[in-house]
């Protein structure tokens, strides 16, 4: 059934391969953003000194954000060379996963065709393919919001523990790219469907809460710990500066 449906649609599916290989001709595009350029130096120093906790800047002073950027940056740095597409390639990687959880997400309500084209409209629209083509944390925070709520919207489906605990790792994964707002930006879009659609919970829901909160601090806590204890437990040397909890 899906197969006729795309076969009776068949520009939906070219309009997205166009788009995606245009997307993906953009690994040979050289490296112009400067936001881009200072994560991956931040990367390459990582890479020298292999020192993973806390990040520091090419001026010596302590990386500010969160450090899944920088992480995946790093490894793919190590495989395959400080080269312009070696920066990119792990990110146009995210965005197109992007593209595809933004259709699953679409697919928990409409039909195969309106989802597809959901998928497009995102996939084609100008700001999403300049920001596959800057690797910066915006990508990565907007893939694992969309998985949280993918999660969420499954959860409340299916009322099974495991997809709770799914949406409490994606909303880590959120946090560890970007910072608090990954996890703000899923419990307010849950808080404003809770008040207009008041949906029916699981029975089992504060046990599911308990799983999905218990497994977002198992993925999230560990490095702002660490990077607090590392940070504040030594006195940096020259001009580098101490990171406050708050800048975490």
């Amino acid at each position: 059934m899906v197969l006729d449906n795309i076969g009776r649609d068949r520009w939906l599916v070219w309009s997205g391969a166009a788009g995606i290989a245009i997307l993906l001709a953009g690994l040979a595009l050289p490296l112009t953003d400067g936001d881009s350029a200072f994560y991956a130096t931040v990367a390459r120093d990582a890479l020298k000194s292999g020192e993973w906790i806390a990040l520091y800047t090419p001026g010596g002073g302590v990386f500010d954000k969160p450090p899944l950027t920088i992480w995946l940056l790093g490894l793919s740095m190590a495989a395959f060379g400080a080269t312009d597409w070696a920066v990119r390639i792990w990110h146009i990687v995210l965005a197109l996963s992007t593209v595809y959880v933004t259709y699953l997400l679409a697919r928990l309500a409409l039909s195969v065709r309106q989802s597809l084209g959901v998928a497009l409209v995102l996939l084609t629209s100008g700001q999403f393919f300049y920001q596959s083509l800057a690797p910066q944390q915006d990508i990565p925070l907007t893939l694992f919001v969309t998985l949280a709520m993918y999660w969420y919207l499954r959860w409340e489906q299916e009322g099974h523990v495991r997809t709770a605990a799914m949406a409490g790792i994606s909303s880590a994964l959120a946090v560890l790219s970007k910072g608090l707002i990954g996890v703000v930006l899923p419990v307010l879009i849950v808080t404003v469907h809770l008040v207009l659609d008041r949906p029916k919970w699981p029975r089992a829901w504060p046990r599911h809460m308990a799983a999905a909160v218990f497994a977002f601090l198992i993925v999230a806590a560990p490095w702002f710990v660490a990077v607090c204890r590392n940070v504040l437990s030594e006195r940096l040397p020259g001009d580098r500066t101490v990171l406050s909890p708050r800048a975490l």
